[in-house]
């Protein structure tokens, strides 16, 4: 009985970390400012770049549906 619950405690992990490592992206949608003002919602500029180079103050573009992970201060 215990191999048997060891065996499944594994098996759930492993899918939880690959669920985690798939969530994981490589690139972000940073919008372009202009004089550190908001960015106009009506024709958005952005650039891709990876997530590593995304620094403190950048707007990003989040997608439907997609899942970011970071700590932020939301502004409306």
């Amino acid at each position: 009985m215990d191999s048997a619950a060891e065996e499944y405690f594994t098996s759930r992990s492993m899918v939880d970390v690959r669920e985690l490592k798939e969530n994981n992206p490589e690139f972000a949608l940073v919008l372009d400012t202009k004089d550190d003002k908001l960015p106009n919602t009506f024709d958005l500029a952005y650039k891709r770049i990876p997530v590593h180079d995304v620094t403190v103050g950048s707007y990003i573009l989040v997608g439907a549906g997609e899942v970011i992970f970071c700590k932020f201060v939301a502004s409306s």
